[in-house]
């Protein structure tokens, strides 16, 4: 993977996290990229550190624990080039449906002979 690739990747794993800039976990995910490895030190404590491993699995960036935090998997950046960010570029032909509208009139109602009298057109 050339050092190119990896900024594209970076750069579309920070904005598909969709956090803020300023915030603590954009700083640790960005941590996370540049060095492969993050301490739970980081997050002030363990359920703000698990929300992040919920953001991991969500952006679909393989990783694995270690002792006092996580760290990428050898291979993963390169991975999710391949399966997310290369798959998005395919030739995919959109699917049309057929905007026709369901109508309820003569053509469905053949056993009253048209459309559904009322009470006063059977008076009559």
């Amino acid at each position: 993977m050339t050092p190119e690739q990896e900024a594209e990747v970076d750069a579309y794993l920070l904005a598909a996290s969709n956090l803020r800039t300023t915030s603590r976990g954009y700083k640790a995910l960005k941590s996370l990229l540049t060095t492969g490895n993050l301490l739970v030190i980081a997050f002030d404590n363990y359920n703000v550190f698990v929300d992040f491993t919920r953001l991991l699995n969500h952006l679909q960036l393989e990783f694995h624990y270690v002792s006092f935090g996580l760290e990428l998997n050898e291979n993963s950046k390169t991975e999710y080039l391949e399966n997310v960010i290369n798959r998005k570029n395919l030739d995919v032909k959109p699917t049309y449906y057929n905007n026709k509208s369901n109508r309820i009139g003569k053509e469905e109602r053949t056993e009253y002979g048209g459309w559904i009298r009322t009470r006063e057109e059977k008076k009559v």
